[in-house]
């Protein structure tokens, strides 16, 4: 249970208010979603179609500023790779510390790619 003891009644009321309009956004969508579900699939997949390439636009219009980020991001990784190394950490486990802060596309693939990085480093000792 929260403990609302340390907080004061002013900054709680202000939280529970945030929270109550939060959940009257999400009961509108979902009535929005009902509405789509009952009008059958052409309507739904209309109103995905717009969404994606909404999305499609907007990513064509910012590709440049989106490389440039991409670019600072590895920069960063590989910053702290090369940190992780001179830290005293070996390629292995400086490879498996940036990987393990790399969102992976699902828990299966990350475990495999943290039970890879420990594989090779346990072989590596072994030479």
């Amino acid at each position: 249970m929260f403990d609302t003891d340390h907080v004061h009644k002013e900054e709680w009321e202000m939280v529970v208010t945030e929270i109550e309009k939060i959940l009257k956004k999400a009961d509108a969508y979902i009535a929005v979603g009902k509405a789509l579900l009952a009008t059958g699939q052409p309507a739904i997949t209309d109103v995905l179609r717009t969404m994606v390439k909404l999305r499609t636009d907007i990513c064509s219009d910012l590709e440049p500023e989106l490389a440039a980020d991409s670019v600072v991001a590895t920069r960063a990784l590989y910053r702290d790779y090369k940190n992780y190394q001179n830290a005293g950490f070996t390629k292995a486990q400086a490879f498996a510390l940036v990987l393990a802060r790399v969102k992976p596309a699902s828990f299966g693939e990350a475990i495999q790619n943290i039970s890879k990085s420990v594989s090779d480093e346990v072989k590596s000792r072994r030479k």
